[in-house]
């Protein structure tokens, strides 16, 4: 939502993970800590929540063309990541 000029910073965007990562929770967890830990590549989670863990920079539309739609197979383009 940041790209998209809808919130200045993810922590405004009560809808996506960026709270979730910086203030774990401990009932109702939705993000598995350790996997995002060990993908970041770094030794412990505190080092997680002090990344910048980035998109790639180009915006949307030079992938997937300027319409919006639904999600399906051919907009899920960055989506390679599979948890175990």
């Amino acid at each position: 939502m940041v790209r998209s000029g809808v919130v200045d910073h993810p922590s405004q965007w009560p809808f996506c993970g960026y709270n979730e990562i910086q203030e774990p929770r401990s009932k109702n967890v939705l993000i598995n800590y350790d996997k995002l830990r060990e993908l970041v590549g770094v030794e412990s989670y505190d080092l997680v929540k002090r990344s910048h863990i980035r998109e790639p920079s180009a915006p949307y539309g030079e992938h997937f063309g300027v319409k919006n739609e639904d999600i399906g197979a051919d907009n899920a383009y960055f989506w390679d990541i599979n948890s175990e």
